[in-house]
């Protein structure tokens, strides 16, 4: 059975969706790692997950990160609001280089480097 879409999938729509899901995917691996070695996360979300982010359950966050982004990709897909998909990409973005910095920061001060 064929799910009916408002409107056909596009190749530019195919490679926001997968950007989005592949930056949040990378956020929750950066978000991960900063909690497994002490660091915080300003995201007050990470409360319901800070517990994961050790442990054998550390890439949970991952997964489920990645599936809501997915979610969230199919959903604007299927009522024909994908174009707002390059505004999520920037917004994640920030966040990703955000996280890219705090991590890059601890590792300077870890090694000594500032």
């Amino acid at each position: 059975m064929r799910l009916p879409l408002r409107e056909p999938l596009r190749l530019t729509a195919a490679i926001s969706g997968s950007l989005f899901v592949g930056l949040n995917v990378a956020d929750a691996l950066l978000t991960e790692r900063l909690l497994a070695i002490g660091g915080a996360e300003a995201n007050r979300m990470s409360i319901f997950y800070g517990g994961l982010a050790s442990g054998a359950y550390g890439y949970s966050l991952v997964i489920v990160k990645g599936f809501l982004a997915l979610v969230i990709v199919v959903a604007l897909v299927w009522f024909g609001k994908s174009k707002l998909l390059w505004l999520l990409n920037i917004g994640i973005s920030v966040v990703v280089l955000l996280n890219g910095l705090c991590f890059l920061s601890y590792l300077a001060g870890l090694y000594g480097w500032l």
